[in-house]
């Protein structure tokens, strides 16, 4: 279930069918636990190191040797 759609959908069936059984708690329950697994699984993976400019303080690589915002020096990258 690596489809977002498909994972929303079956969220949805399961807090209806919670409703059902479980009453208004339910859905609450179902909720905490599709947060609990999202941010179980993470991305982190995905993330990029970056540095923030001393200079303007915008974000860039944290191989980069000049701001690509402003062109100021960053050091220590």
């Amino acid at each position: 279930m690596d489809d977002p759609l498909t994972v929303i959908g079956v969220a949805l069936v399961l807090s209806g069918l919670s409703a059902l059984f479980a009453g208004p708690l339910g859905p609450l329950v179902v909720g905490l636990l599709a947060l609990a697994v999202s941010v179980t699984r993470g991305g982190g993976d995905d993330a990029v190191n970056r540095v923030n400019c001393p200079n303007c303080g915008a974000p860039n690589d944290a191989d980069a040797d000049t701001c690509e915002y402003c062109d100021h020096a960053i050091s220590g990258a």
